[in-house]
């Protein structure tokens, strides 16, 4: 079987990394020969999905939070949408949507493949929150054919907890497609636009404004940078429930001026092209999207050093790692990065090549496709899953 019908299952009304991550496997499964439908909630991920072409299925009684008769509903839209798609298989992603997707695909016997984009707990979650995710984790895992990581520490974690073994997990990391961030941008035009001058140092951020994200602490350290180096802006890229908040706190720092809050925006790489350095204050992850995009445009990194992100950002190759909730440490690597431009330069460059050679659509796009390909013949021994490339291998410098 070379060609197939694959439902992709999500929960999120809003755009972030996922959504990028989502996008690029539907198109590659389309270039392929094989069709792919999306059911999630309704909200910009579905609306993208569907102005790309293709069929949606909004659900929209699926939502984050856990709420049993919500649930129930979405779980029974999704059973109809799959018994009706004569789908040969479903792929799940996000916490709720591999929960309750899984769920569907095993009450209409189908094979359900699960993505880890993060877990449900993690760093900040209480003892309590750990031990409920991670029962339900085990749960659904026992609905998967596959479960698929986006990084090595999360799969690692899966096996130690018992959540799922070993031979029913692969790693896959997250790739994105290089091609948008190849151009020859115009950084001064777009500067020009956001009223930032040619020799202001420009630190952005691209993610959702949301307490994983940690955005209080990305204006923090603005503030501290500003109180060192008064030539610095700062633009933050996204949309999410904490907007408010973060710009009252802006406007109250007086700083409104120096800080801009640009929202949901569809001019990415030309924003990263106008930025000098790149910064994430995640506290947790799954593979940042928006790391791989701002290393595919040569900019260096300042990020929290979490799963996912360590991974991706090299310390002192691609950029600097600083512990989480700490924005003075952030406004400090900007600062050593800010004073050393010339190994600023490298580190972009060693960043650019490294999503080149191993964080690549094309890689994450066809060991995916394989993944379905040997689970629809019924090869799925763990001798049979794909060599998945190592991550950690090191770039030529």
């Amino acid at each position: 079987m070379n060609r197939f019908r694959v439902l992709q299952i999500g929960c999120g009304s809003e755009y972030g990394g996922g959504s990028t991550y989502l996008l690029t496997l539907m198109q590659a499964i389309r270039d392929q020969g094989s069709e792919t439908h999306f059911a999630g909630t309704p909200g910009l991920t579905l609306a993208a999905a569907e102005d790309s072409g293709f069929t949606v299925f909004p659900v929209p009684a699926m939502r984050r939070e856990i709420r049993p008769w919500n649930d129930f509903v979405a779980l029974l839209q999704l059973i109809r949408i799959i018994r009706a798609g004569r789908y040969d298989l479903v792929h799940t992603h996000t916490s709720k949507g591999g929960f309750l997707g899984r769920l569907a695909a095993r009450a209409t016997g189908v094979p359900a493949v699960h993505t880890i984009h993060g877990f449900a707990f993690h760093n900040e979650s209480s003892r309590l929150a750990r031990l409920f995710y991670t029962r339900l984790e085990k749960t659904a895992a026992r609905w998967s054919d596959l479960l698929i990581s986006v990084n090595n520490e999360d799969r690692l974690e899966a096996v130690n907890t018992g959540i799922v073994r070993s031979e029913k997990i692969i790693t896959i990391c997250n790739g994105i497609d290089t091609s948008p961030f190849n151009r020859s941008f115009d950084r001064f035009k777009k500067r020009r636009e956001l009223g930032i001058g040619n020799e202001e140092l420009l630190v952005g951020t691209v993610a959702r404004l949301a307490p994983q994200k940690a955005p209080l602490d990305f204006v923090a350290a603005a503030l501290h940078l500003l109180s060192r180096r008064p030539d610095t802006k700062f633009i933050m890229v996204g949309d999410g429930p904490l907007r408010n908040l973060v710009e009252t706190f802006i406007r109250k720092s007086r700083q409104a001026d120096r800080i801009l809050v640009c929202g949901h925006r569809t001019d990415v790489p030309e924003l990263l092209a106008a930025m000098d350095i790149f910064v994430l204050t995640s506290l947790w992850e799954g593979m940042p999207i928006s790391i791989l995009e701002a290393m595919a445009m040569a900019k260096p990194v300042v990020a929290t050093d979490i799963k996912g992100s360590r991974e991706v950002v090299r310390d002192g190759e691609t950029g600097y790692l600083v512990p989480p909730r700490d924005p003075v440490a952030v406004g400090e690597a900007v600062l050593r990065m800010a004073g050393r431009a010339e190994a600023a330069k490298v580190m972009g460059g060693n960043g650019r090549r490294l999503v080149e050679e191993v964080f690549n659509a094309r890689r994450m796009t066809a060991e995916t496709i394989n993944v379905y390909l040997q689970l629809l013949t019924r090869r799925l021994p763990q001798r049979s899953i794909p060599e998945v490339r190592d991550p950690y291998r090191r770039p030529q410098v």
